[in-house]
């Protein structure tokens, strides 16, 4: 509905303030996120070398993604190089401490180091009663037993909130990287 009535021309009505705003609160979010994830390493009953593995790993990421941001405006290498190190940092640097990670595991001992989990196949990811996954369409009216009617009728509002929510962060997002 948002596509066909073109409301992504709206977005020029969106202030500098509001998009300094969303891109204050999204980073807050992010960095609370890391620093979480980083807290519960500690929490838990990980090895030494496995809390202080992640804090380097984390401290690398940060750093190096910050250096690659600020090559584009430094005079090392060609403006083309420093383009696409500055617009792919993050990824190289991702994939460079996912290679030193696996690298440093065995020599150190540590085994107890948490990476993404990744599925093997492409399956819908809720399993039925019987074991069995999902169907790719789901059915609204209910899987394994019937959906009432006021369950949907409950969910109109909270699906229009959604909907305004995933519209301002797409647009907003976008106007903020296109600037």
């Amino acid at each position: 509905l948002c596509a066909i009535t073109d409301s992504c021309c709206l977005m020029q009505y969106i202030t500098r303030f509001t998009e300094e705003i969303f891109s204050a609160i999204v980073s807050i979010l992010e960095v609370a996120a890391a620093l979480t994830a980083i807290i519960n390493i500690f929490l838990s009953d990980k090895s030494i070398g496995t809390q202080l593995l992640s804090v380097i790993l984390c401290s690398m990421t940060y750093m190096a993604a910050v250096k690659f941001r600020d090559l584009r405006g430094s005079d090392w290498l060609n403006k083309a190089w420093r383009k696409h190190f500055s617009n792919y940092g993050i990824t190289i640097i991702i994939v460079l401490g996912t290679v030193i990670a696996n690298l440093v595991l065995e020599p150190f001992g540590i085994t107890d180091l948490d990476f993404l989990r990744v599925p093997s196949g492409i399956r819908p990811t809720l399993n039925l009663s019987d074991g069995s996954p999902r169907p790719w369409v789901v059915n609204p009216m209910g899987i394994e037993q019937p959906f009432p009617f006021w369950g949907i009728a409950l969910t109109i509002p909270f699906a229009m909130g959604l909907t305004i929510l995933g519209y301002l962060d797409q647009n907003l997002t976008e106007v903020i990287v296109n600037k």
